[in-house]
């Protein structure tokens, strides 16, 4: 009987797990937790190219063509963007020269030298310019989420009393181009 009891026992413990057990042991916990982020700003910025007028005609507005272009500005950002102009007065560009074309010996501008009367002017697309300054230019080109050349034009007026260099020099500007995330 002391047996039969304990093999009693022994099998309610068994039926007690059997059945108690899995329905512990199928029971599923689920839990979850949010996942958030944003592509940060991506931005570049690559100008390439010059730009050379040559001789440039006395009374008229000297202008490149789409043709004639080897600036190219390429922008490429995930985010909507701007590009704008100034004369940065780089490379010991005389001060008061801002935007105007200076005398350039090839290797240095030219301390005390000639200078263009008038600005010079840069576009977009040929029709409309802002004169270069040392200040930022308005928005010259705007986008959204792009990798996109652009080719600008410039436009420089030659007056009557705006006088060529000596040889080996030239009038030169370095235009720089900005661009930001807007």
């Amino acid at each position: 009987m002391k047996t039969m009891k304990k093999i009693l026992i022994v099998c309610s413990v068994l039926l007690t797990v059997l059945i108690f057990v899995p329905g512990v042991l199928a029971d599923t916990a689920t839990g979850s937790a949010p996942i958030s982020g944003n592509p940060a700003q991506s931005l570049s910025l690559t100008v390439t190219g010059s730009q050379s007028f040559g001789d440039m005609t006395t009374g008229v507005e000297n202008v490149n063509t789409s043709a004639q272009n080897s600036v190219v500005v390429n922008v490429s950002t995930n985010a909507p963007w701007a590009i704008t102009v100034n004369d940065a007065i780089d490379g010991s560009k005389p001060s008061g020269t801002a935007g105007r074309m200076a005398e350039y010996d090839g290797a240095h501008y030219v301390s005390s030298g000639k200078v263009l009367s008038d600005s010079l002017n840069v576009g977009p697309d040929g029709t409309t310019y802002y004169a270069l300054s040392g200040s930022q230019s308005t928005a010259l080109w705007t986008g959204n989420a792009v990798t996109q050349n652009n080719f600008p034009w410039f436009r420089q007026m030659i007056e009557n009393t705006d006088t060529r260099t000596g040889f080996g020099h030239s009038y030169r500007i370095v235009v720089t181009f900005t661009a930001t995330g807007t």
